[in-house]
């Protein structure tokens, strides 16, 4: 029995979708959560690639069941056959530009989930290396005595 796969968006698609994340990562932003976008677009680009790669090998196999168009002043095809030949060359064209955006959109959301990537990691070593007062300044400890009252409510809140 064969499994059935939801259609593949097409490349329109894929590029709005891919648009649609932020390439900078704000502070709010959850870093996880664009990467996952990105890389759901990344993966659903690639199967598209896949897929078309197979149609475009199946028109050149049909393309060359037909044979070489003939040269100049050769006998000419029969006009079924020139007409076949002709469509599937306008096919095979359409086939091989999607192709080719699909690679690209491919290649652009790897570069953008490396950039969301590189973003987390400094927003993170950013957060790390925030200087804060220390314990034996005497600046921590009157942060700490005026947050105290609002800290003990929040957490009396909590309890209730």
């Amino acid at each position: 029995m064969a499994t059935k796969t939801a259609p593949l968006p097409s490349v329109d698609e894929l590029r709005r979708q891919l648009d649609a994340v932020p390439s900078k990562l704000g502070e709010e932003d959850d870093g996880r959560k664009l990467l996952t976008e990105v890389t759901t677009v990344g993966t659903a680009a690639e199967r598209l690639v896949a897929q078309r790669t197979t149609e475009l090998a199946d028109l050149d196999r049909r393309l060359e069941g037909l044979g070489p168009a003939p040269q100049k002043g050769a006998p000419a095809d029969a006009p079924d056959v020139a007409e076949q030949r002709s469509t599937l060359n306008k096919q095979r064209a359409a086939i091989d530009a999607e192709l080719k955006l699909a690679r690209l959109i491919a290649v652009d959301a790897e570069q953008r989930s490396a950039e969301i990537g590189r973003q987390r990691r400094a927003l993170f070593q950013a957060a790390l290396t925030t200087r804060v007062d220390s314990p034996l300044a005497p600046a921590f400890w009157r942060n700490l005595r005026y947050s105290a009252p609002g800290d003990a409510a929040r957490l009396q809140a909590l309890g209730a």
